[in-house]
């Protein structure tokens, strides 16, 4: 739980290669679908 909250900072990072990075790899992976769970409600 606490690295899905770390990552969280990073989802504002929009450029250069870094979001293509952060995406490929599972743990931004689960906290970016975390973060879609919490603004549904």
């Amino acid at each position: 739980m606490r690295e899905i909250c770390m990552f969280q900072p990073q989802f504002e990072n929009r450029k250069g290669a870094r979001p293509h990075i952060l995406f490929a790899q599972a743990r931004f992976r689960a906290a970016y679908d975390f973060l879609l769970l919490r603004r549904r409600n």
